[in-house]
């Protein structure tokens, strides 16, 4: 709710603001990084910090597309580090604990299975001055506490926890439940995420471990904490996952913490194995980091695989060999049924035939329509995944029901439906109602209300 406020300060209609908001996240994690790696009061090698930033804007900007990207995994690991660093760096006995919990609260409010962090993160508090163990592990549940609660307070202001609790409770089923494009499980989805990420995965693994050897060996006590954290860092990520278990490998967006945690591990041990070869040391991984990803970018056919595909068409568009509506089709995912340059043209038509107090109900998984054509419905439903998915059984009779209250009860002007099986996304179940189609695209249908 809150960051939704503040994205709309900015720009309410724009993915623009969103965006920004997403890049300096992504800046603030290659930032934050170093400061959880490098113990306190040691120095941080020259070029740790771009490192750090070059390796989390690589993983952010690169794996995940304009449909993957901006799904709110770079803000959770800003805020998880964020919280490791006030634990470990701020020496004051409240500020540190409480700004923690904080930042914990933030974390879980924008994604609950972020929980797998909490014991992780109590855990660096524990871990204090044996005296001030018990306090530092309440403050930190305490700052947790007030930052969800402050989250939760303008919903329950306006008496929607109730709705809250459903929606919470709904999304679970494009997530803990079957998948609705896949149906090979939690194996699958590990396997998928290993074959996706393993080419850049696995060697800084070895290097990162390495490091965590030789600190080990060395009896180092400090350098093997921070990279025991990291390891927990790493577990909690997978486990975060593991209960989303979404088959999109957009949710991993979420790793991007990781992956500069472990940059800045490799790259604080190559300044101090090569004190006077640091830049030519540090020049030389990061051509291995990109080299590595781009094999695995070609591999799984991620952004950068497709860039040479998007600049012939911008090309094409700049220089009037293809229209608007064809340079926006381009991005078209027939898939998972998006289809940009349809959407924008059902929403001018309805701006133009409907004015600004009609009813419009979008069927479907639309809610862009409502967006861009300035209409609204009323009813409680804007998409239809939690009534006809076959996953998303959480109060189907009741909302199946609820459904057709709101029809009734709100008469909309104009229905815009989709292609699909008798049901509620259908044109033929409006048709008995006194509806006919008056406008179409090949995958939208206005119907609007004799």
């Amino acid at each position: 709710v809150w960051l939704h406020a503040l994205v709309a300060l900015l720009g309410e209609r724009s993915a623009v603001p969103l965006r920004l908001a997403a890049l300096l996240s992504v800046l603030a994690v290659g930032a934050l990084a170093p400061l959880v790696v490098v113990p306190r009061g040691a120095p941080i090698a020259p070029g740790v910090r771009g490192l750090s930033a070059c390796g989390a804007s690589l993983f952010a900007h690169g794996y995940f597309d304009f449909w993957t990207s901006g799904r709110g995994g770079v803000f959770v690991a800003a805020a998880l580090l964020g919280a490791a660093v006030a634990l470990l760096r701020d020496r004051h006995a409240l500020r540190g604990p409480l700004v923690a919990g904080a930042l914990v609260g933030v974390a879980l409010t924008l994604r609950p299975a972020a929980f797998p962090f909490v014991p992780l993160l109590l855990g660096v508090a524990f871990s204090g001055p044996p005296l001030r163990r018990a306090r530092r592990v309440g403050l930190v549940l305490v700052g947790g506490g007030l930052s969800v609660g402050l989250a939760l307070l303008p919903i329950a202001a306006g008496g929607g926890l109730s709705d809250a609790y459903d929606l919470l409770w709904d999304a679970r089923c494009l997530f803990l439940g079957e998948p609705r494009w896949e149906t090979f499980g939690a194996l699958f989805f590990a396997a998928r995420l290993w074959a996706s990420y393993e080419p850049v995965a696995s060697p800084l693994a070895f290097l990162f471990l390495a490091s965590a050897l030789r600190a080990a060996l060395q009896r180092d006590a400090d350098a093997f904490g921070r990279a025991v954290f990291v390891a927990g860092f790493a577990l909690a990520s997978v486990a975060s996952l593991a209960v989303v278990g979404s088959s999109d490998l957009s949710e991993p967006e979420l790793l991007v913490g990781l992956v500069a945690l472990v940059v800045v591990s490799v790259a604080q041990e190559l300044a101090r194995t090569f004190p006077r070869a640091t830049g030519r040391a540090h020049a030389l991984f990061l051509v291995q980091c990109i080299f590595l990803y781009a094999i695995s970018c070609w591999e799984i056919w991620t952004p950068p695989a497709v860039y040479g595909l998007r600049w012939r068409a911008l090309a094409w568009r700049v220089t009037g060999r293809v229209d608007e509506r064809a340079y926006v089709a381009t991005f078209n995912k027939r898939a998972i049924g998006f289809y940009p340059a349809e959407i924008a043209e059902m929403a001018a038509w309805l701006r133009a035939n409907t004015g600004p107090g009609d009813r419009v109900l979008v069927r479907g998984y639309e809610p862009s329509l409502y967006l861009l054509a300035g209409r609204t419905y009323g009813g409680r439903f804007f998409t239809t995944s939690q009534l006809v998915w076959d996953n998303c059984a959480y109060k189907r009779e009741a909302w199946l029901a609820q459904d057709r209250e709101d029809l009734a009860r709100l008469r909309p002007r104009v229905v815009v439906t989709v292609p699909a099986p008798p049901g509620v996304d259908a044109k033929e179940s409006f048709l008995p109602l006194g509806y006919r189609e008056r406008f179409h695209t090949e995958h939208f249908f206005a119907l609007v209300r004799d």
